[in-house]
């Protein structure tokens, strides 16, 4: 190939690019517009076109979660949270969207673990909006399990709990003061977990809904525990194949990762791109 042959190449792969990302600039455009005209069909075709043109930014993926929680489907909410923290696993937004999910299945303890470790991790950047979120989701505990919260959730209890409530409340403590939690005991949760009153299903969320937690805080042999748990219920579950395929991929374990995502039902380009 000649110079001036390769020269015009790159011209044109550089029009080609111009041109894609103009194509997707007006795209998130358009995302914009429909979300805020609560246009959500039409907002949810957008995130699949942008989506299809291999743009996988984190606020477009937490858009379309935002969007499923807002129609009542919790399940996809839940999904595109998890797609959305794959991609930024520090967004803030996403974990306290899935915390309100959490709530609305009245399953307060994966809420309150999720909210304890947003305040481990970074309550020096809670904007206010943020932390008020927070107060008013566990206002309800605050005031019929004031004691509770204080003694399982105590980063979480000193940031909503106001001093001299009434005078059976439980005195709040400082972020500096408060003592950090006692570790996650593993095989205690999951006997309690498999002992408790609920359906197979039920299980099955709350053992990946743990191994959030624990994937969430670095502590991947416990998530390992709580995901083979889930695998020993249903071998089948594409929630559980998925995330011990993304933990698998994140402990260097691409093959094993390649395995799990091969016995899901249907396929997820959004997890094959994050293992690839």
């Amino acid at each position: 190939m000649g110079k001036s042959s390769r020269k015009m190449n790159k011209k044109i792969n550089r029009k080609q690019i111009k041109a894609e990302n103009k194509a997707m600039t007006v795209l998130q455009g358009k995302l914009t517009q429909q979300y805020e005209a609560m246009d959500y069909d039409g907002a949810l075709e957008t995130i699949a076109e942008l989506m299809g043109k291999k743009c996988y930014e984190p606020e477009i993926m937490f858009k379309a979660a935002q969007i499923f929680f807002l129609q009542g489907d919790y399940e996809r909410a839940a999904s595109w949270v998890t797609n959305t923290l794959q991609y930024n696993s520090g967004h803030v937004a996403a974990r306290l969207l899935l915390a309100r999910i959490c709530l609305l299945e009245d399953r307060n303890d994966d809420a309150m673990a999720i909210y304890d470790v947003i305040l481990q991790h970074g309550a020096n950047t809670l904007t206010p909006d943020q932390q008020e979120d927070i107060k008013e989701a566990t206002d309800y505990i605050v005031r019929t399990d004031g004691q509770w919260l204080q003694e399982n959730y105590p980063l979480v209890a000193g940031l909503v709990m106001e001093a001299g409530k009434d005078e059976n409340a439980v005195k709040p403590q400082t972020m500096q003061e408060t003592v950090a939690p006692a570790a996650l005991e593993t095989d205690k949760v999951m006997t309690d977990i498999m002992q408790s009153p609920v359906s197979l299903k039920e299980k099955i969320a709350l053992l990946n809904a743990y191994a959030g937690g624990c994937f969430v805080a670095s502590d991947y042999e416990s998530a390992v525990k709580f995901l083979q748990k889930a695998e020993e219920l249903d071998a089948h579950d594409n929630m559980t194949l998925r995330n011990l395929a993304v933990l698998a991929k994140e402990m260097g374990q691409q093959e094993k990762a390649l395995s799990y995502a091969g016995r899901m039902h249907g396929t997820d380009f959004v997890l094959l791109r994050q293992l690839l």
